[in-house]
């Protein structure tokens, strides 16, 4: 989880969506493997709801308060206050998670099963981590082919979960 102080410091903010693309690749990511491992399930769909975003709130929880011990011990600072610091700077990690549940939604209301709903979340996720691997890779100055390279780095990650789905679905 991309929640150490010191990297923040050494360069200059990017752009909003950019900053933020390893949280939202980290939110993503874990949102796609509680999708996975319900897979054979086929759970109800508010219960794969709660699942996702649950788990990724008790992730990104677990990363804010491991990066608080580091940086108090590291800055002196007061434990809330780092706290309240790290977990605005990585708020789009329980964010993203509403991407793959939104898909869900939308997918079950036009009349997707549930299994058809969770391809589809895992499927949106893809192309939002895809995105954000090109955008990561224009901010870092990668030519046009390694944005390309670094987009499909990100996606890998969602067809990787696509591929546990099939396997844990079956």
């Amino acid at each position: 989880m991309e929640l150490d102080e010191t990297a923040e410091g050494a360069h200059a903010p990017a752009p909003m969506p950019v900053r933020e693309a390893s949280s939202v690749a980290i939110g993503l990511v874990v949102s796609g493997s509680v999708i996975a491992a319900a897979a054979g399930q086929q759970p109800a769909l508010l219960a794969l709801c709660v699942g996702i975003v649950g788990s990724v709130v008790v992730y990104w929880l677990a990363g804010v308060y491991a990066a608080t011990l580091a940086s108090g011990i590291r800055s002196g600072q007061g434990i809330f206050r780092s706290a309240l610091g790290i977990a605005a700077r990585s708020w789009s990690v329980p964010a993203s998670s509403l991407l793959p549940v939104g898909a869900l939604v939308i997918a079950s209301a036009l009349g997707a099963d549930i299994a058809t709903a969770a391809t589809t979340a895992l499927l949106v996720s893809i192309a939002v981590l895809f995105a954000y691997g090109y955008l990561a890779g224009r901010a870092a100055g990668l030519s046009p082919v390694g944005r390309v390279g670094s987009a499909l780095v990100g996606a890998a990650f969602g067809v990787g979960l696509l591929v546990l789905k099939g396997v844990v679905g079956h």
